[in-house]
């Protein structure tokens, strides 16, 4: 049809040895992070792209186009070296153990990319308090580093970009996006600013408004204080609750230029002169809310651009 079509597949299967990774450290080492050799990974997917001209005149210079890319990756644990085995068992440590959030851990036959906390059957409406489920199925009030199994993965089933792009004469509209659908993500939002928050502080309206306080409440969050009135411990480990599913579509950018004519900028001696217009990170449409910016600067940014040749 003229190439008003184009369509790419690639399927990869690819082993990495000796892989790389970056583990987070104690502020009191002086350092954040060191690398560690964590052994053998196993990486197998397939990727599209699709790329249709709804609109093609050459003699008129009017195009229109639109490309969907999707990915489906799967990576799997083959080897891992004894200090990544050394690091699971102090992470499985039950005495004194506080994991505010989920810690790596890397095990054979598992993804790297695994979510590691213990089970939540909710918030017990009698008391206010977590109910676990410990590997072995038992309910419990008491959270265990032990009973910490996968609850989700981060890798999305499907990811990639879409974008569309329209030109007429020198007249160019582009726009830009990304997307991911079956991702997990621990709400580390809703465990910060909600349940771990410390309450001398301005907080969050849920942290009195959503949590449970008088018995037979049915609420996502447990209470401050129990029935008789002890405070329960704000200290929420790791736990199942806060796994969401992460689908999301960002629009990552807008831009529109146009490119004056030559008879127009001619009698300045210029050529080639463009003006432009562009828009980053303007919208997200995602299933779950969670603060952004925290660990990695986000902005808005709108840039303004003209460039020309003498």
């Amino acid at each position: 049809w003229n190439e008003r079509i184009v369509l790419r597949l690639d399927a990869y299967r690819e082993i990495t040895n000796d892989l790389l990774l970056d583990i987070t450290t104690p502020p009191s080492l002086g350092v954040s992070a060191y690398k560690e050799n964590i052994g053998k990974l196993l990486n197998t997917g397939v990727e599209g792209t699709l790329t249709a001209f709804i609109i093609k005149k050459d003699k008129q210079s009017i195009f229109w186009n639109v490309m969907v890319n999707a990915i489906h990756n799967k990576n799997e644990i083959k080897e891992i070296s004894n200090p990544l085995r050394t690091m699971n068992e102090k992470n499985d440590a039950t005495t004194g153990t506080l994991q505010t959030r989920p810690q790596l851990r890397f095990e054979e036959g598992q993804s790297v990319n695994a979510i590691w906390a213990v089970r939540s059957a909710g918030i017990d409406p009698s008391n206010g308090k977590e109910v676990y489920i410990t590997r072995s199925g038992e309910l419990t009030y008491n959270w265990n580093a032990a009973d910490k199994v996968i609850v989700g993965d981060a890798l999305a089933n499907i990811s990639g970009n879409l974008g569309t792009q329209f030109s007429y004469k020198g007249l160019q509209l582009s726009v830009y996006g990304s997307y991911q659908l079956g991702g997990k993500l621990y709400n580390q939002t809703l465990a910060d600013r909600v349940e771990n928050a410390d309450i001398r502080y301005n907080v969050d309206e849920r942290v009195l408004l959503g949590r449970w306080i008088n018995p037979g409440d049915v609420t996502f969050f447990k209470g401050l204080r129990d029935i008789n009135g002890n405070t329960v411990s704000t200290a929420t480990n790791a736990t199942s609750r806060f796994v969401q599913t992460n689908n999301f579509l960002d629009l990552e950018s807008i831009s529109l230029s146009y490119i004056i004519p030559n008879r127009i900028t001619a009698k300045w001696s210029l050529q080639n002169t463009r003006v432009g217009f562009q828009v980053n990170n303007l919208a997200r449409i995602s299933s779950i809310q969670v603060e952004r910016g925290l660990s990695y600067p986000f902005a808005r940014n709108f840039t303004f651009n003209l460039t020309t040749a003498f």
